[in-house]
């Protein structure tokens, strides 16, 4: 098959929770989660973007590719938020994903001792 072929492709369905076990996650924050390009073909980098919104302690955005998240069985990885700014992104680059349908998630975690 060529590479183009609809066997090559693969497609993101993309899912963003924020989850309030850590300290400095509280009611109105919210997690974005966009996938690009998406659909991509087997082979192709894809940049998996987490917005975080109305958020100001530290924290981490981990990745994952499954249903369940965070779940060391589906992380593909973990960026940290960068330190200033009420809406932060974090970015995450993969090129190795199989063909097929990926169900990508995104979970922010607060870091223990935050305000």
């Amino acid at each position: 098959m060529e590479r183009g072929d609809s066997m090559n492709r693969l497609r993101a369905v993309v899912i963003a929770m924020v989850i309030g076990g850590g300290a400095g996650l509280a009611s109105g924050q919210t997690v974005s989660l966009a996938a690009a390009p998406n659909p991509a073909t087997f082979g192709q980098t894809v940049t998996m973007t987490a917005t975080v919104s109305n958020y100001t302690g530290p924290g981490t955005v981990i990745f994952c590719d499954g249903s369940s998240c965070p779940s060391p069985a589906n992380e593909i990885g973990r960026v940290d938020l960068p330190v200033s700014g009420s809406t932060r992104t974090a970015k995450l680059t993969k090129s190795n994903f199989s063909a097929g349908t990926h169900n990508l998630r995104a979970y922010c975690c607060g870091s223990e001792g935050s305000t």
